[in-house]
């Protein structure tokens, strides 16, 4: 019997194909190089949950129902990372995913270990905890004045080991 091969799903949010080069990205493409590089992949919706629901279902918007920005069905018929986990697989998810929230703690999915940061304020997840232990009462959001929908920029106003990225 064969080993089945190690997968490492890489999805970044917002980042246009042209930035994965060698003077901004060269460890992204040291990955591709020594596996796959989808260059023609493209989102069926502009928007993070229903492209989320669509990696998760392996269905596109119009088969999984999420056609817009809201919440990702607690569970769905079949989900990727427990398919992965059913074949063997050690499933983990790191960063934003927007999966939905219960009781406090992320939707699994099937994923068996996460370490989330999503950046909502519904929601204490695993950076925001790991944040307030570092900096008790300071808001981890605070950053140069910016909303949520701001098209400006604005620097971290915290060190760099502190910048959102979950806890490892």
């Amino acid at each position: 019997m064969s080993t089945p091969p190690n997968i490492l799903f890489l999805l970044t949010d917002q980042q246009r194909a042209d930035t994965v080069e060698p003077g901004l990205s060269p460890n992204l493409l040291r990955l591709a190089a020594e596996g796959v590089r989808f260059t023609s992949a493209y989102a069926s919706a502009p928007v993070c949950t229903p492209a989320r629901a669509a990696i998760l279902t392996g269905r596109s918007t119009w088969r999984h129902g999420l056609l817009g920005w809201g919440e990702i069905a607690p569970r769905y018929g079949r989900d990727m990372p427990a398919t992965m986990a059913a074949l063997g697989y050690r499933t983990a998810v790191v960063g934003k995913n927007h999966f939905g929230w219960k009781d406090g703690e992320p939707v699994s999915h099937g994923y068996e270990s996460l370490a989330i940061y999503d950046g909502l304020t519904c929601c204490s997840d695993h950076y925001d905890r790991w944040f307030e232990e570092q900096l008790p009462g300071e808001d981890p959001l605070k950053t140069g004045g910016l909303g949520w929908n701001d098209w400006g920029a604005a620097p971290y106003i915290f060190d760099e080991y502190l910048h959102p990225k979950p806890p490892v």
